[in-house]
């Protein structure tokens, strides 16, 4: 809403000019100028509310970019196992989930986790960060592909972090308290060769 003041105050000379005759005419200033005051006091809440509005849409647009670029772990299949955890992977980092809920906590750790530099990772026996991958695993669709693994205990969890070694078919497991902190210390002894690792049953296939 746009208020033109002069246009206003021309209006108001107009009015007081009408009624001085009439002896009234300081009232009726008074009057159009409190009108004005109200009609200037209404845009600038307008443009204030606008202002408010923009700056909540951009808000959100911002919020819902980062989150769009945080989870950007893949889902493993049978069409980009072969991409994720062939045996050109050194490494294959696998986050096991049981329910929608577990899901999402891996998702939200292992995209943090990918995303960060590891404080030991320099000392990495598989060399760069480029050398391990991070997947999801539906365990609820894909039960022959973790029976391969010998993981004692994890039918009664539903989730659990899986480093494993293609070429060499050998893991290890992580079924502990699920924390950022927790996870990125698994996977520094990983990268350093801290931690042991077994043959699997069979090669995992999807």
């Amino acid at each position: 809403m746009n208020f033109d003041k002069s246009a206003i105050v021309d209006q108001s000379k107009e009015s007081i000019e009408i009624v001085k005759d009439h002896g009234v005419g300081e009232q009726v200033e008074l009057k159009i100028e409190a009108l004005w005051i109200v009609a200037l006091g209404e845009e600038i809440m307008s443009l204030q509310y606008l202002k408010g509005t923009a700056n909540v849409d951009l808000v959100s647009t911002r919020k819902a970019k980062t989150s769009t670029e945080e989870k950007q772990i893949p889902l493993l299949t049978g069409s980009n196992f072969d991409a994720l955890c062939g045996e050109s992977t050194p490494v294959c980092i696998i986050g096991a989930f049981r329910s929608s809920r577990a899901r999402e906590k891996l998702e939200s750790i292992l995209s943090v986790v990918s995303h960060k530099s590891l404080t030991r990772q320099q000392n990495s026996v598989f060399g760069s960060r480029d050398s391990i991958s991070y997947t999801l695993l539906d365990a609820t669709k894909q039960s022959a592909f973790l029976n391969a693994f010998d993981i004692a205990g994890f039918k009664s969890v539903d989730k659990l972090l899986v480093a494993y070694k293609p070429w060499k078919r050998k893991f290890a497991s992580f079924v502990g308290e699920m924390t950022t902190e927790e996870v990125e210390r698994f996977i520094g002894s990983v990268l350093i060769g801290d931690i042991q690792f077994r043959e699997t049953r069979k090669k995992p296939v999807l």
